[in-house]
């Protein structure tokens, strides 16, 4: 665990344990950041933070990242300030009252076609590939997720359990298409030197398992044999996967609240903004309508 020279921002650390590792690496990178620019070397520094000094480490941020990447720079430092005034009593009054986030720039999220769906597989050489790219593709799944998955976690080769964002768990039943390639990569696996004494599902040659950006460059690599045009590599990541998942849910016309489950989302809400993906469910429901004519138009006089 990392640490800082100062006693306080040590504690709210300390206090992230039970947060995922990449929500750990994610608060302590924002945190070290602000420090480093706003020249914060005491705890006397963070004390005379004030709302101006804020707006002005904002407008810093904003020349060198998009409005989304300040907010999730801003986020972990609100809360760090929110600890210190609650539980801990450290301080009295919170810096970002009255600081306001950006607005981040609408960006349409990046979705597979069906036809891409399966162009990708060709780009898939080996069983691990295969299973990678089907678990992504039918559950939904984060990097974190996938690579966190262990042997155990698979319960009568039907379902798979995960541990998500707050260490929730999760039951997820495996899809036909997951199911017609996990066989035949447990029966290599267990075979590689890699997987002695590993209990993870996808076991790391250094021990461990992979980590997320593993997979990341894992699909840019499968892309590219692929055949797919650069600036498509360029587009697609892990995340992508998800996003396909979900807007193929909205596709199927399936329950919202049912969607939110199977993605895990905390907020209904959240899962609503993958609606606006689905152009198929859009058109289906117009094209669905009853028609307003009591008669087939063929069968009317139209004037």
């Amino acid at each position: 665990m990392e640490t800082t020279n100062i006693k306080q921002i040590d504690e709210y650390l300390s206090s992230l344990s039970d947060k995922s590792k990449h929500t750990y690496r994610s608060y302590s990178y924002a945190i070290k950041l602000f420090c480093e620019k706003m020249n914060i070397q005491s705890w006397e520094d963070i004390e005379n933070i004030t709302s101006a000094d804020i707006e002005r480490y904002k407008n810093i941020l904003k020349k060198e990242m998009s409005p989304s990447t300040v907010n999730t720079r801003l986020r972990p430092i609100e809360a760090m300030f929110g600890w210190f005034i609650k539980p801990m009593k450290y301080l009295k009054e919170n810096p970002f009252v009255g600081v306001e986030y950006l607005v981040p720039s609408k960006k349409v999220q990046t979705v597979l076609t069906d036809e891409e769906k399966l162009k990708i597989f060709d780009g898939a050489k080996t069983a691990e590939d295969k299973l990678i790219l089907a678990l992504l593709l039918t559950t939904g799944l984060r990097r974190e997720e996938l690579v966190n998955i262990k042997l155990s976690d698979i319960i009568d080769n039907r379902y798979i359990k995960i541990v998500g964002k707050g260490n929730k768990e999760a039951l997820i039943v495996l899809h036909d298409d997951v199911l017609r390639f996990l066989p035949n990569y447990l029966r290599i696996r267990n075979m590689s030197k890699k997987s002695k004494n590993n209990d993870y599902l996808f076991p790391s040659s250094h021990g461990g398992h992979y980590t997320g950006t593993t997979i990341y460059n894992r699909i840019k690599k499968i892309m590219e044999r692929a055949g797919f045009d650069e600036n498509r590599i360029k587009d697609i990541h892990p995340h992508s996967f998800r996003h396909t998942f979900t807007t193929s849910l909205f596709d199927a016309n399936a329950n919202a609240e049912i969607i939110r489950q199977a993605v895990r989302h905390s907020s209904i809400t959240t899962t609503m903004n993958y609606a606006h993906l689905s152009r198929k469910a859009l058109d289906n429901t117009l094209l669905n309508q009853k028609s307003i004519f009591a008669k087939p138009l063929d069968k009317m006089r139209v004037v």
